[in-house]
């Protein structure tokens, strides 16, 4: 992911599932020092990660054509690359028909400085502390974290809720 980070830039969010491998210190360590808020899904609620987990059936749908091809742990990988290059490549209609790479790598990408990305989460926990203390809660619960980062990216106009 690090490296992911230096080549393309960190996103401003990351969404997770509650998976000890996205939980673990190393990733939250990463994350923090690049500035990126984590989302975590909902305990037992795939349905949350719809996009995401579409996704993974995509590329396991498409490795599952050439499974038999490959005869190395390197052939696999260069299918693993194969797979999620032409994945990004085909038209979406959730993207205007565009692609992923091309919707990603376009000249209009947000991009934040650390402090701009300092203020988001400033403002997405000061939210998530006042829902929490609301609720008679001490510390700060997954489901208002959740709320006050949806509620900044439907007021900075990044998603749509219908």
């Amino acid at each position: 992911m690090s490296r992911h980070f230096t080549w393309f830039g960190p996103p401003l969010f990351i969404k997770r599932d509650n998976g000890g491998n996205l939980n673990h210190w190393a990733v939250n360590d990463l994350l923090e020092e690049n500035m990126v808020i984590p989302i975590n899904s909902p305990f037992n609620t795939p349905s949350y990660n719809g996009a995401i987990e579409h996704s993974q059936g995509e590329l396991k749908g498409w490795l599952r054509k050439w499974e038999d091809t490959a005869t190395s742990k390197r052939e696999l990988a260069l299918q693993v690359d194969n797979a999620a290059h032409a994945l990004n490549h085909r038209p979406r209609r959730s993207l205007s028909g565009r692609n992923a790479c091309r919707s990603y790598f376009c000249a209009d990408r947000l991009r934040y400085t650390r402090r701009q990305r300092k203020e988001v989460y400033n403002w997405i926990r000061d939210l998530a502390v006042d829902i929490s203390a609301r609720s008679g809660k001490n510390e700060i619960c997954p489901t208002a974290w959740r709320v006050s980062a949806r509620k900044w990216m439907e007021k900075h106009r990044l998603i749509i809720i219908q």
